[in-house]
């Protein structure tokens, strides 16, 4: 579950790209009891002051939600992805061929930089 500042972080823009912390067994299941009681406060206060409101509140509750799941997905896949300058990145097609086209790239990207290199030892000489 992804805590409520890490959240507040991801939505000011802030970079949380590095590890999440794992929360505690105890930790989760004190801040699983909190939501739910605050859940149920509002349900109850709404149900008595304003029950036309209890379908927004379930409509803003699965965006939440979602948002929630999204922003663990984008930033699961961020942190196994690396970005080496120089080397395009291939958006369509199917994964072997972006694999491929990847490979063909960074090749390319080390050989430029290795023949560069082996030059530059060859005019010190």
């Amino acid at each position: 579950m992804v805590s409520k500042r890490r959240l507040a972080q991801v939505k000011k823009g802030k970079d949380v790209s590095g590890p999440a912390e794992a929360p505690s067994i105890e930790a989760e299941s004190r801040e699983q009891r909190e939501e739910g009681m605050l859940l149920t406060k509002l349900h109850t206060i709404l149900a008595d002051k304003a029950p036309e409101a209890l379908p927004l509140l379930n409509r803003l509750l699965n965006l939440v939600r979602q948002s929630a799941s999204l922003e663990l997905l984008i930033n699961k896949k961020r942190s196994r992805s690396i970005v080496i300058s120089g080397v395009p990145e291939l958006n369509n097609g199917i994964a072997s061929e972006r694999q491929a086209h990847t490979e063909k790239s960074v090749i390319s990207v080390f050989l430029t930089n290795w023949i560069s290199k082996q030059s530059l030892l060859k005019s010190t000489d």
